[in-house]
Order: C-alpha cells, then sequence, then structure tokens
C-alpha cells in the first residue's frame, strides 16, 4: 500500500515540480515579437533595441528592426539595420529584397535592380515576385514621371505580397 503511495507522490512532485522561469531575454523576445506580429512597429523597436544590448549577435533582432523602421519610414536606420543582418548572414534574401523596394520608393530603381538581383540569387523560391519588381522598376526607370500605371502597379503588388 505505501509503495504505490510513494510511487503516486514521486509522480506528482516531478510533473509538478518548479517551472522553468523565462529569463529577461525571453519575455523581451515575447513583448517584441507580440508588438511585431501585430504590427505595431513602433513598439516592438524599443524591445528589439534593448535585445541587441543583451545580444548583438542575433541576425533575425536586426533584421525585424529594420522592417519596423522601414514601415515606420526611418529608412537610413532600415538600411543600416538590414546591413547588420546580412553582415551576420541572417535573413540576407530578404533584407536584399526589402532593400530593393526601399530604393524603388526612393526612385532608384537601378539601384533596386542590383538588389532585386541580389536577392534572386540567392532564394529563387520569390523568383516570379522578384521578376515582376524588376520588370517594373526597369519600366519606372524608362518613364519615371511619366507613367503613373507602373508606380500604381508598383504599390498594389507590393500590397498584395505583403513587402509594403
Amino acid at each position: 500500500m505505501t509503495k504505490p503511495l510513494i510511487i503516486i507522490f514521486i509522480f506528482l512532485f516531478v510533473s509538478c515540480g518548479p517551472s522553468h522561469k523565462k529569463s529577461k531575454q525571453e519575455i523581451l523576445e515575447e513583448k517584441a515579437e507580440y508588438y511585431y506580429n501585430k504590427e505595431i512597429y513602433k513598439e516592438a523597436i524599443p524591445y528589439f533595441d534593448q535585445l541587441i544590448n543583451i545580444d548583438s549577435t542575433k541576425g533575425v533582432y536586426y533584421l525585424k528592426r529594420g522592417f519596423c523602421y522601414d514601415k515606420l519610414f526611418y529608412q537610413r536606420f532600415a538600411y543600416s539595420d538590414y546591413q547588420k543582418a546580412i553582415k551576420l548572414k541572417y535573413g540576407i534574401a530578404v533584407a536584399y529584397l526589402h532593400i530593393g523596394v526601399m530604393y524603388s520608393e526612393n526612385e532608384q530603381d537601378s539601384l533596386a535592380l542590383i538588389y532585386y538581383d541580389k536577392s534572386l540569387s540567392l532564394d529563387s523560391s520569390r523568383y516570379q515576385n522578384i521578376q515582376i519588381l524588376k520588370r517594373i522598376s526597369q519600366e519606372m526607370i524608362k518613364s519615371r514621371k511619366n507613367n503613373p500605371a507602373a508606380w500604381k502597379e508598383f504599390e498594389e503588388f507590393k500590397k498584395r505580397k505583403g513587402l509594403n
């Protein structure tokens, strides 16, 4: 009779033992991801800042903070973070793609084409999307101010593909 009680006691002790306490980094990651996924980018940035201060070797923090900056039109900061993610070898193709889109938005389509090609060379799964962006950029280079239809197509494409 005491043997089954001991087994039950051991089972309860092991299964109900002390739970894992989240580290500061885990809590910050959860908060950063929450705001990032809810597209509340202004709120996500300070959490990514803190995460980078804790561990500056994680490219994901730079890539996501760069995206937040990009969405808030702080393109200089976005560009810097995308470059840091690339240097850390994280999300390189995605970073190049977003840099290309930034250049297109700033009417620097020749530079955009370079970054689209870099992205494409690393990740062919985005082939169709990048080819469309390249074609639109080439059209815009030819007739930047005279082709509002190309600009509209670019904006609509970005929206459909979640690049805006």
